[in-house]
């Protein structure tokens, strides 16, 4: 498993990995989020039922989720990196009572609740998906592929998945383009 800032940089990567026209993604001014056309973020619910053709696949090491719900195809992490963030984010066992344990308690809740979130990409943006050269290919209407660049503790995140694993998704996808449901 990665360490914490290697973990938030992964979920960077998976914002920026739908291939946005706009080029102007980041911004010296850091108050700024990431923006990417179609993307949403929401809140991670992992007690969410699977309606029909709803699906979801984990990666080879556990470590993300990709799903398929509704109008949306989305990115998380699985509840075993979940876990393993609550344990490294955990305030109960803080020692002190001065501004620097106040500014610790307070980073490490704003890194827990952030990285809790799910990254939504709209079912309306894809054009196809195919499991093709060992990759899971989601081909975007703008001509881009989804998480084409991305990478997951050195894999590429569109080869990170069994291969049975990204056939059935990608045809979930392809069955979701053409009788959208929700």
């Amino acid at each position: 498993m990665r360490s914490l800032p290697h973990v938030a940089l992964v979920t960077i990567a998976l914002i920026s990995a739908c291939g946005s026209d706009n080029d102007d993604r980041a911004s010296s001014d850091t108050t700024k989020s990431v923006q990417v056309a179609g993307v949403s973020f929401s809140a991670r619910d992992s007690s969410r039922e699977l309606g029909p053709g709803d699906m979801i696949i984990t990666d080879r090491d556990s470590t993300l989720d990709l799903l398929l719900i509704g109008d949306h195809v989305a990115t998380r992490f699985s509840a075993k990196t979940m876990n393993k963030i609550k344990q490294e984010t955990d305030t109960a066992g803080e020692k002190g009572s001065g501004f620097g344990a106040s500014i610790s308690k307070m980073v490490k809740s704003t890194v827990q609740s952030q990285l809790s979130k799910e990254v939504r990409y709209p079912v309306s943006d894809i054009r196809e998906a195919r499991y093709e050269d060992d990759r899971l290919v989601i081909e975007l209407k703008n001509g881009k592929r989804l998480f084409q660049d991305t990478k997951v503790n050195n894999r590429r995140f569109d080869e990170a998945f069994a291969p049975d694993d990204a056939k059935r998704f990608a045809d979930a996808v392809n069955a979701r383009i053409k009788s959208p449901t929700r």
